[in-house]
C-alpha cells in the first residue's frame, strides 16, 4: 500500500469523478486531492470549501476540469459551477430555471444524505458550453445550457 486514504460520500447520481488527466482524484468533501498513480504522491489539491464559499458545507465533485469545477453541495443537493481562471462560482438552479422553481428548491430543507437536490444532472460539455437536463419526480423534463463566461 502507498498511500491510505478515506474518501466521505458520493454524488446523488453517481457521476463523481475518480481520475483527471491521469491522476486519481481522492476528496472528503473540503479537501479534493490529485494522486499520482503508482506512487501515491498528492501532485495538487483544491481547497472545496474555499471554492464553495461555505466552510460548513461539504462538497461532491462532479466535474474536473482545466477551465471549471463542477461540485454540488451535500446538505441540500445544490450543483455549483466553479470558474476556475476566476473562482467565481454559479449556483446553477438559480441561473437556469425559472422563478417558480427556483423558489421551491430554494425553500427545501436541508437533506440527510444526498437526495434530489436541485434536479440537474450534467449530460454534457462542448467547447465551454456545458448542457444539463432538469428532471423532477413528475417526469417533467427540460435542457438548459451555461456557457462559461471567460
Amino acid at each position: 500500500m502507498i498511500r491510505k486514504a478515506y474518501t466521505d460520500f458520493t454524488t446523488i447520481n453517481d457521476s463523481d469523478i475518480s481520475t483527471y488527466q491521469g491522476k486519481i482524484v481522492l476528496s472528503d468533501g473540503k479537501i479534493l486531492r490529485m494522486i499520482e498513480d503508482g506512487t501515491g504522491n498528492v501532485i495538487d489539491q483544491l481547497d472545496l470549501v474555499k471554492l464553495g464559499g461555505d466552510s460548513n458545507e461539504k462538497y461532491a465533485v462532479e466535474g474536473l476540469y482545466d477551465d471549471a469545477i463542477l461540485m454540488r453541495t451535500a446538505s441540500k443537493g445544490r450543483l455549483l459551477l466553479i470558474d476556475r481562471n476566476t473562482n467565481q462560482s454559479v449556483t446553477l438552479y438559480k441561473e437556469l430555471l425559472d422563478t417558480s422553481w427556483q423558489k421551491q428548491i430554494g425553500e427545501d430543507v436541508d437533506i440527510d444524505s444526498f437526495g434530489s437536490g436541485d434536479y440537474l444532472q450534467l449530460d454534457k460539455r462542448v467547447n465551454h458550453t456545458f448542457y444539463f437536463t432538469f428532471r423532477t419526480g413528475s417526469n417533467q423534463e427540460k435542457h438548459f445550457t451555461y456557457t462559461l463566461k471567460s
